[in-house]
């Protein structure tokens, strides 16, 4: 397995994956998500990034980072394909995450998810991350309603 740098030959099986566990695992269906048309646009950009996890040519996982201003990210679209789920493949994308976030000097990463997806929420508080009572200003919630903040 090995965790790349997303680009537009992966397009196709990184939106598949992550409609996948949204419809199927959580029932959300019919959202706008105009950034999964646009990855490399959205999140490629002003020392932003988004990596997938391969395995054997298929995407296994994927995490994205945008800049926001004043030494800031916002983690988004993580997910890991249901067979890789503890094996560590959430722990290596964030890994991989915070160390760009570091090289590029970012202070703080934000994140939001949602009370009801259990896993992320235990996930996000082991890895170190702070619950917060919400983002600042600038920062969309996307709907979400669950806020976190890692220092770095």
């Amino acid at each position: 397995m090995k965790i790349i740098p997303y680009s537009e030959k992966y397009k196709k099986p990184t939106v598949k994956l992550i409609l996948g566990i949204l419809e199927n695992e959580f029932h959300a269906f019919g959202k706008d998500r105009p950034d999964l048309l646009k990855i490399s646009e959205i999140y490629q950009v002003n020392k932003g990034n988004f990596w997938i996890a391969v395995e054997k040519e298929k995407v296994v996982g994927t995490i994205g980072l945008r800049a926001y201003g004043n030494n800031r990210g916002y983690l988004k679209r993580m997910y890991v394909d249901k067979s890789f789920r503890g094996t560590g493949l959430a722990s290596e994308l964030l890994y991989t995450l915070v160390k760009f976030a570091k090289k590029n000097n970012y202070k703080e990463i934000f994140l939001t998810t949602f009370e009801t997806m259990i896993a992320a929420n235990k996930f996000y508080s082991k890895m170190g991350f702070k619950r917060i009572d919400s983002l600042p200003e600038d920062m969309p919630s996307f709907g979400d309603t669950v806020f976190y903040k890692i220092g770095l």
